[in-house]
């Protein structure tokens, strides 16, 4: 029994289930998929930097990111990658995006 104790304090203070050591801000949903909320930032097609803030369910979702301008548009969001997704705005511009 004081095995098994020291495994859970071990495993507890190793950090591994600490929400900080995850890309996402936060989990949301009660099953498969769960929803992520993650910051992103990235460029436009004309290479300018974009930010913002999506949140995705499985490989697809939806998003509000701040352009060079300090416009805020909506964007629909696609994984392309390991923390790698492709977004696209209602004018059908499209952005490269990462997880921050």
């Amino acid at each position: 029994m004081k095995g098994y104790f020291l495994f859970i304090l071990t495993f507890f203070f190793s950090g591994i289930v600490y929400a900080d050591d995850y890309l996402y801000n936060y989990r949301y949903g009660t099953g498969s998929p769960y929803g992520y909320n993650y910051d992103v930032s990235g460029t436009d097609d004309y290479g300018e930097s974009v930010s913002g803030n999506i949140d995705i369910q499985g490989k697809y979702g939806t998003g509000i990111i701040t352009n060079s301008d300090g416009e805020e548009v909506d964007v629909d969001v696609e994984w392309d990658g390991y923390g790698e997704l492709i977004a696209e705005d209602a004018d059908g511009n499209s952005y490269e995006l990462s997880v921050d």
